[in-house]
């Protein structure tokens, strides 16, 4: 428990660093916009070996109108060394997460073409590197999770909309209908090494929270 607050305290302090010396430079009341200003930090995961430590940050344009926000990934030691960036770009990293041997990272993104890409789940190289999708699933992954032997992904994912409702949706009809569009969650496996996604369940409910066996 020590250790892991350890952790957690080394990604608050390197994180937020810059914004300490900014704050010492000029005392002034906090103002609403500056709230905005701090970045988010979150979801910190360790490594199979205790050594990194990934985790998220999210920081708004302040240059822009909209003040859009985006969440990135980070790794860094655990004695707070070689903090790094890993995703960059204006699509959101989320839910990282380690594989059991330590030698990829996976985390969730909406990236690819169009204008609405669906969020799949993501892999890249553990010492970093570009990534590359890992499924393509129709309506998006909403989480997932690593086999023990790190060969599979278990998913959640939403079921496809229906063919009038997809229909519907190319001719941009906007009507909604109260409880007629609501998508179940079903488990899916994906194996890595071939790309093949099976269903594992399915039918008028909504799975959530699933595990592996030891």
């Amino acid at each position: 428990m020590r250790r892991l607050t350890r952790i957690l305290c080394v990604v608050l302090v390197v994180a937020g660093s810059s914004g300490i010396a900014v704050a010492q430079s000029a005392l002034r009341v906090l103002s609403a916009r500056d709230t905005l200003r701090i970045n988010q930090v979150g979801n910190p995961v360790l490594s199979p070996d205790g050594e990194w430590v990934l985790y998220t940050v999210r920081t708004r344009d302040m240059e822009k109108d909209r003040l859009d926000a985006v969440t990135h990934l980070w790794r860094v030691r655990v004695d707070g060394t070689a903090n790094h960036q890993l995703t960059r770009g204006y699509q959101n990293a989320t839910a990282p997460a380690w594989s059991p041997d330590g030698s990829l990272i996976a985390f969730l993104s909406a990236r690819g073409e169009g204008d609405a890409p669906s969020v799949q789940v993501h892999l890249m190289r553990a010492d970093g590197g570009e990534a590359w999708p890992a499924t393509a699933h129709e309506e998006g992954i909403e989480s997932f999770w690593f086999s023990p032997n790190g060969a599979t992904l278990l998913l959640t994912a939403r079921d496809p909309l229906r063919e009038s409702e997809q229909a519907r949706r190319d001719l941009k009809d906007d009507a909604v209908v109260v409880d007629d569009l609501f998508l179940m969650t079903h488990l899916w496996v994906h194996e890595i090494a071939t790309g093949e996604t099976t269903r594992l369940t399915e039918g008028a409910m909504t799975v959530a929270n699933p595990d592996w066996a030891p």
